[in-house]
């Protein structure tokens, strides 16, 4: 359980660095729905490679197979939690919402 918390922590802490950070580092070529995107994708990726990499080692198959399971069965998830992550985040800034950071 604590793997899992801290897996989740780290992960969350990265895409949120992404989103938030991107805006002021990359002013000039980053959107807000790329960094949205790029901030879904690290969060898959973060939660989803530990998960593989400790399977492959108890089970002893290849990661990338494993990994491309676990992707399969999580991929739509992850684009539903992004597209209410998007609808929200233009919704808040349109009708003056705040979301806590």
């Amino acid at each position: 359980m604590i793997c899992n918390l801290s897996s989740m922590a780290i992960a969350v802490e990265l895409a949120s660095g992404i989103l938030h950070g991107g805006i002021h580092v990359l002013p000039n070529w980053a959107s807000a729905s790329g960094l949205l995107v790029l901030a879904g994708t690290s969060l898959l990726l973060v939660q989803t490679l530990p998960v593989a990499t400790i399977i492959s080692l108890t089970e002893g198959g290849r990661l990338l197979r494993i990994w491309l399971n676990i992707f399969q069965l999580s991929f739509p998830y992850y684009v539903l939690s992004t597209g209410i992550t998007s609808i929200m985040t233009t919704i808040s800034r349109h009708v003056g919402w705040q979301a806590p950071c």
